[in-house]
């Protein structure tokens, strides 16, 4: 099956539309608005997915809309991954998020422009917020996992960071994957009536109750795959700029000023 690699640009801009699906679509039809389209396009889709290892997505909640570059052709996006396939389904190409039409991987300031992008199209009610104290200097994201030790480092330091202008906002990475007891949990604390108190519970080595209900934490974890979280906490600085792991909090103040003025 040939590779495909689109633009990267243009698929941070449907991926949290398509993915995580929780911001405003505009009234009018445009080229991003889902189409209906046959079993057997979504059925392909559905098994090329699964045979790279995606975690399993029914075929029939995948989502489509008309390809930007070519005719007759749509796509959907998972992961890390953009499917296109034709409307007859005998063509399915697949391309990576950060790599070009020429199948060249983006550069840095490029990469930082797909998440700075695509995090401005997500919902800060689906993420566990800690606005700051005063006058917001810095916006900052990150992915947690619910059981990661240094993610609770950074929860420690929250109070601090928010006294020094930071807004903090976590999102889900549950490192052992989906359906899994670290992702239930991380489920749970989704739906807690307050997120961050059940949060400081399971940190404190408490449990908390085990709840259900519509969360953003799988498409979190799309998402986190599609910018290459390889561990948690993943910083994502209000610039595009991702840094792995907690730096301790005057050297991430040092960096959040370092990147507050700097815009790929």
């Amino acid at each position: 099956m040939k590779g495909f690699a689109p633009q990267g640009l243009r698929a941070a801009c449907i991926l949290a539309l398509m993915l995580l699906g929780f911001s405003a679509v505009s009234a009018e039809p445009t080229a991003d608005d889902p189409v209906p389209v046959s079993e057997a396009i979504k059925q392909a889709v559905a098994e090329e997915i699964y045979s790279i290892g995606l975690v399993n997505v029914e075929a029939s909640e995948l989502v489509f809309r008309p390809s930007l570059d070519m005719n007759d052709v749509y796509e959907t996006i998972i992961g890390a991954y953009v499917f296109q396939i034709s409307s007859d389904a005998s063509m399915l190409l697949r391309g990576d998020l950060f790599y070009t039409d020429e199948g060249e991987l983006l550069d840095a300031k490029q990469r930082a422009t797909v998440r700075r992008n695509t995090l401005a199209l997500l919902d800060e009610k689906d993420m566990i917020n800690y606005p700051a104290t005063g006058k917001t200097q810095h916006h900052l994201s990150a992915f947690i996992d619910v059981d990661c030790e240094y993610c609770a480092r950074l929860h420690h330091d929250i109070p601090r960071l928010n006294a020094a202008g930071v807004h903090l906002r976590f999102l889900a990475f549950p490192r052992e994957g989906l359906d899994t007891p670290n992702f239930l949990r991380t489920v749970s604390v989704w739906c807690s009536s307050d997120r961050a108190a059940a949060l400081e519970r399971l940190e404190a080595g408490h449990s908390i109750p085990s709840r259900s209900c519509p969360n953003p934490v799988a498409a979190h974890f799309y998402l986190g795959e599609a910018f290459r979280v390889e561990g948690t906490p993943t910083l994502v600085l209000s610039d595009g700029h991702m840094q792995p792991g907690y730096p301790g909090f005057k050297p991430l103040l040092q960096l959040l000023e370092q990147h507050q003025h700097q815009t790929p």
